[in-house]
């Protein structure tokens, strides 16, 4: 057995929820939208977990989809794999999705705490370098987001009106996977239970600091169907220089 080296906390096991119970109404389709096809006939979903899959790093997966899709997501043939280890159905909103998600989650951790990260589904050029920052950074503080700069002008709007500019300097865009040390994370929700658009809000609402970690720009989400083969095309770039 190794021992740590002093003054050096042991590594957490990590665990992802990716998240996808949503019906995608802005992206419209027949389907929900974790459920759309890229041309190769890969689904969007299976794009995420299985570039999820590509780091080390994450132990086991759990994946949060709309009542009724559970089978098809536990029938994929390299559900193994990609280490998926629960597939439970979403809640009302969000927040709910991402509780039933965690709780799949302190099922299957180990004693002792351990780090979670939550993913949108929509979200499928995720890189290993961006989850090993995520997941470290949570580790050290026991949560961490990445962000991006702004890079356009900032506005407040009201009706046709442009009002006061922002400072773009101390705003920052919030992407996924959030980090967070999983027995706080689900006190926290429970506590404030939601809806809330960004995981890190039950957090401010406690008045507990929160943590910011170097994103990526193209760590692109899916909201129209034009995102969807504009990720396709940035997809493919990346696994072709990943694999050169």
């Amino acid at each position: 057995m190794t021992s740590t080296p002093p003054g050096k906390k042991p590594a957490m096991p990590v665990f992802s929820v990716i998240v996808g119970a949503g019906s995608g109404e802005r992206f419209g389709g027949k389907v929900p939208k974790a459920f759309v096809r890229f041309s190769n006939g890969e689904e969007l979903i299976h794009a995420t977990v299985r570039r999820m899959a590509l780091s080390p790093l994450v132990m086991q997966q759990v994946v949060v989809v709309p009542a009724g899709y559970e089978k098809k997501v536990r029938s994929w043939p390299d559900a193994a794999a990609l280490r998926i280890a629960d597939v439970v159905a979403g809640g009302e909103h969000r927040s709910a999705s991402v509780m039933n998600g965690l709780v799949a989650v302190e099922r299957l951790a180990p004693p002792g705490e351990a780090v979670v990260l939550i993913h949108d589904a929509a979200r499928p050029c995720i890189t290993p370098a961006l989850i090993k920052r995520v997941a470290e950074g949570t580790m050290e503080k026991g949560n961490a987001t990445p962000t991006v700069p702004l890079a356009d002008t900032v506005k407040k709007a009201e009706s046709s009106l442009l009002l006061e500019t922002l400072d773009r300097e101390s705003l920052a865009a919030v992407q996924t996977p959030q980090g967070f040390v999983l027995s706080e994370h689900l006190r926290l929700l429970k506590l404030h239970p939601g809806p809330h658009l960004d995981d890190t809000i039950p957090w401010s609402m406690e008045g507990k600091a929160v943590f910011r970690v170097e994103g990526e720009r193209w760590n692109v989400k899916i909201t129209f169907p034009e995102d969807l083969r504009a990720a396709e095309a940035l997809m493919a770039m990346m696994e072709k220089k990943e694999k050169s």
